[in-house]
């Protein structure tokens, strides 16, 4: 049986425990992250519109990705801007 590890705190995640996720990131349920901008938690209704910025780092095991700056829909959506002459 393959366990998820948390993207978070890189314990392992049960497949009977309740996790959150996150593109192909996976977290505990006390490990969720929550929006930079203003601090709504992550949940499942809207983990497919979050957005969020990764780093990649050297692990035990080749490469992992950290994500970092998390944004819920809403605050990306009030944090895009577009210049004038960018649709054009």
């Amino acid at each position: 049986m393959l366990l998820t590890a948390c993207a978070s705190c890189s314990g392992r995640i049960s497949p009977t425990a309740e996790a959150a996720t996150l593109g192909d990131l996976s977290f505990h349920s006390a490990c969720v992250p929550s929006c930079d901008e203003c601090g709504q938690s992550l949940g499942p209704a809207l983990e497919q519109n979050w957005t969020y910025q990764v780093m990649v780092v050297p692990s035990v095991y080749g490469y992992e990705c950290l994500p970092f700056h998390h944004l819920c829909p809403d605050c990306r959506e009030a944090t895009m801007t577009i210049e004038p002459g960018a649709q054009d």
